[in-house]
């Protein structure tokens, strides 16, 4: 391997700062006319064409055994269009005939090579300095030349081209896709306002070392992704720290085809127009380019990927990371670039470096010295790192060596030269690589810290690693996070939705340390918010309601106002503070409802009404039996009547507030015990409901009361006290019938009492005999038949005073709801439970709060007498 790549494969492993490094050159100019060295084939006459704007490509041919030859392309003045404008042919490859026939099948012109021996009467090119005009002939292409006298740039005197008196010097093109490095000529600097054009970066791989992998990959930057500053500064050597560095700015940048364009500008000061002078007189060639990585996409090695519509294949030796958003810093001027072909040189220099001979001796490099030239140190590298260096460093020798007999063969009277390197370029270059390399950790250490200080106890762990694995920027890092802060807040009361990771003081978070600090919320916390978050809570517990109105103000990014007033006035106006007050009160309120005795579900239904219209609950009843089927088969028709009862449903509401001075008081009761004894209130209002419902014994849609003799279901004689009395209530159940008469075959399942009964009831309920009491000798059984018959229910409701129609000796037996109609209680949309609702802050100006409500919508019905009765003493 010769010195020159092995710089150059060196250098690549700088490109990990801050911004990534990638090499770049002046843009060059393409040669009009290569006749002594190559066959042309004219497709479109070049006055029709932009000469500011020409690229030079290589191809394939598909008819011509995939022999490669020159595409020279334009942009027509008229369309604006890229077009090939012109083949050349290398001759040495390409035979006249082959070339000729090639041009015809694309309608070109053709235009034979001039034979060397056709100018050995003259025996030199005529060449003329650009400057002063100084003519001399040479042996070598004049482009290649500097003028003796004035170190001008020497050009042919019969083909003068761009560059001659009264024509702009700022044509220019690229000397192929292939090549990284560019041509900066005399002719593409503008004198006028000290600037010259490059080209920054292209599609072409670039070897890179990938920090995830720590190994080596080929990195192909996708220009559909490149975002387009207006311009970047212009520094010396990427020397970001100081002004005084930066020489001027980039500009002009724009995409042409698969590459990045622009034009650099260099300051008036001193420093820059020392730079720009050494430009011009080729001193200085390297130019670099830093960029920051968005995002990009890698494929593992022999596999393809289609990433925007294109495929890409890695090779069976290394991966490509395809990189689909980047965007341009920086542009620098450097000694030494990133790339040690990306110097200013001559046009033939791009034909030159495909000719270089690396010496044996280079190939047979051991490998620890071929890590010192890429700034490593082999006790460094840990043993993945290691392996994937030294992968690389085999393959590279085989190529070297494949190469060889190829590169012995290089002829080309244009590009026959052996570049060598000094001691002195080489050492600088390995300092550089170890300096880039050493940056390129701590800018990584600085990104990786900086993402991590950001998300901070706000956002999910595996948010925060999936960034930093992919390489996001901080300002990437920083969107994503605003975004998940943003989609956490949930709108609605009590449904928070934000998901964090251990030790993150979020929504959930504070609502569960609130309710573990109100007591008596442990078991709801934990299986509401389960066991990880509730262990999470605990830390917080602690936490004054002052602290939460903080906190809230973080949670929605807000800043925390000094003064305690006014940060509580400004938590109160947040999404945060409202939703934790809220979905605290909401479990507090629950928990209530669940607290009270609810004796009517074991034998009411359950019912959903979609409104607050009247509601109908028809019930068919069939009239006539089954009749025999005649010899005839004619079926009888059946008649049906229908029963039906009428009811509506109501809203029963209350509020509360929660004001400044309860947060200052650190009253955590006012949004816990009270949401608490509003879910009971609300349980209690539907055995209120049901149980006056259930003494008043109003009329039904026959017109006749629930219970009455009519309805056989009135007992008047049956004082709850032996088990006979429970017979006739049973008895008289079973010979429950329907309209038509016929048994309707329910048992009953539910025996009501008033709480004065219950002692007695119970007796009835478990004891195993009967024992006869007095004086008379009269038998009874010894065995209970009642014993767990019945779900006994005591209601104290039915002895209560308040209630129309209460009594302590009346007593009922209910059939179950699912077998028979009793009484339904219907809830609007089927929520059984109340609700809680945040209706803003309160409108008298001197209370500072939110306002909560609780409501519930219910109503209850009796359905059918069948399956319900009543006994009284």
């Amino acid at each position: 391997m010769s010195k020159k790549k092995a710089l150059r494969r060196a250098r690549n492993h700088s490109n990990l700062g801050k911004f990534a490094i990638r090499s770049l050159a002046p843009q060059s100019a393409i040669e009009s006319r290569p006749y002594p060295n190559e066959h042309a084939c004219r497709l479109v006459d070049p006055a029709k064409c932009d000469k500011n704007k020409y690229v030079r490509v290589e191809r394939k041919s598909a008819s011509k055994g995939g022999k490669v030859y020159s595409v020279i392309r334009s942009v027509l003045k008229a369309t604006g269009k890229w077009v090939d404008q012109a083949y050349r042919y290398p001759k040495k490859n390409w035979a006249p005939s082959e070339a000729r026939s090639h041009c015809k099948d694309h309608k070109g012109t053709f235009e034979q090579a001039r034979d060397a021996d056709k100018r050995a009467d003259e025996g030199k090119y005529d060449c003329e300095c650009i400057k002063c005009h100084y003519t001399m002939k040479s042996d070598q292409h004049c482009a290649t030349l500097k003028c003796p006298k004035c170190g001008g740039q020497m050009r042919r005197k019969e083909r003068p081209g761009p560059g001659q008196p009264g024509q702009k010097n700022d044509e220019g093109g690229e000397s192929g896709l292939t090549v990284r490095a560019y041509t900066l000529e005399p002719r593409s600097l503008n004198e006028e306002d000290h600037s010259v054009e490059t080209v920054m970066a292209s599609e072409q791989p670039t070897l890179a070392l990938d920090l995830r992998t720590f190994s080596l990959v080929n990195e192909i930057l996708l220009m559909s992704g490149a975002r387009m500053p207006k311009q970047i500064p212009l520094l010396d050597s990427h020397d970001r720290t100081t002004i005084k560095k930066q020489l001027g700015s980039t500009r002009d940048i724009r995409i042409e085809g698969d590459k990045l364009i622009g034009r650099d500008y260099f300051s008036s000061v001193a420093d820059a127009q020392e730079a720009f002078t050494k430009i011009r007189e080729g001193h200085v060639t390297d130019h670099s380019i830093g960029y920051r990585v968005h995002k990009s996409l890698m494929i593992n090695p022999g596999k393809s990927a289609e990433i925007n519509g294109r495929k890409f294949t890695a090779s069976a030796e290394r991966a490509v990371r395809v990189t689909t958003d980047w965007e341009p810093k920086e542009n620098s001027v450097c000694p030494v670039g990133a790339d040690v072909m990306a110097k200013v040189r001559s046009a033939s220099d791009a034909a030159q470096e495909r000719h270089q001979v690396s010496s044996q001796e280079d190939r047979d490099m051991d490998f620890e010295k071929w890590l010192e030239e890429r700034g490593f140190k082999l006790d460094d590298l840990g043993d993945a790192q290691r392996a994937a260096l030294e992968a690389d460093y085999k393959a590279e020798q085989e190529r070297a060596a494949a190469d060889a007999s190829g590169e012995a063969d290089a002829t080309d009277d244009q590009t026959a030269v052996v570049s060598r390197q000094s001691s002195a370029i080489s050492d600088q270059l390995k300092a550089e690589a170890q300096k880039a390399l050493a940056e390129a950790r701590k800018a990584e250490g600085e990104r990786v810290a900086a993402i991590r200080a950001d998300a901070g106890e706000d956002i999910a762990k595996e948010t925060v690693e999936k960034l930093i694995s992919s390489g996001a920027s901080i300002e990437t890092a920083r969107a994503e996070f605003l975004k998940s802060i943003r989609e956490a807040r949930a709108s609605g009361v009590g449904a928070p939705a934000i998901h964090t990771p251990d030790g993150n003081a979020a929504r959930e978070d504070l609502e569960a340390a609130l309710l573990l600090r109100a007591a008596e919320y442990d078991k709801i916390v934990i299986e509401d918010y389960g066991e990880e978050r509730a262990e999470r809570a605990r830390r917080f517990r602690d936490l004054a309601l002052v602290d939460v109105c903080r906190l809230s103000l973080q949670l929605d990014g807000r800043d925390a106002p000094l003064g305690r007033e006014e940060m509580i006035r400004a938590a109160f106006s947040t999404a945060s503070l409202p939703q934790i007050l809220g979905a605290v009160a909401n479990k507090a309120l629950l928990k209530g409802y669940k607290t009270g005795r609810e004796t009517w579900r074991s034998w009411c239904s359950i019912g959903s009404v979609a409104d607050f219209k009247t509601q109908t609950r028809a019930r068919l009843t069939d009239t006539g039996e089954l009749e025999e089927v005649n010899n005839a088969g004619e079926v009888a028709h059946g008649g049906a009547e229908e029963e039906y009862e009428q009811f509506n449903i109501a809203t029963y509401a209350k509020q509360f507030n929660i004001t400044r001075q309860n947060v200052i008081n650190d009253d955590l009761g006012v949004f816990t015990r009270t949401p608490q004894r509003m879910g009971r209130a609300a349980s209690l209002l539907i055995a209120k409901l049901v149980y006056t419902h259930l003494l008043a014994n109003a009329a039904m849609q026959d017109g006749t009361a629930l219970f009455h003799a009519d309805h056989d279901n009135l007992n008047t004689t049956c004082a709850l006290g032996t088990a006979g009395k429970l017979g006739v209530a049973l008895q008289a159940f079973r010979n429950m019938t329907d309209k038509n008469g016929d048994p309707i075959d329910i048992e009953p399942a539910v025996l009501l009492v008033p709480t004065t009964l219950e002692e007695t009831a119970a007796e009835l309920m478990i004891s195993e005999f009967l024992i006869a009491t007095g004086s008379t000798d009269s038998k009874v059984p010894s065995k209970n038949i009642y014993k767990g018959r019945f779900t006994l229910e005591a209601e104290s409701r039915l002895e209560n005073s308040t209630y129309t129609g209460y009594s302590t000796s009346t007593w009922f037996l209910m059939g179950n709801p699912s077998d028979v109609d009793t009484i339904e209680v219907a809830f609007l949309n089927g929520k059984q439970e109340p609700t809680i609702e945040r209706f803003g802050i309160t409108a008298d100006i001197n209370v500072l709060g939110i306002g909560y409500r609780v409501y519930l919508d219910v109503g209850c019905k009796s359905l059918d007498f069948r399956g319900m009765q009543k006994c009284t003493a």
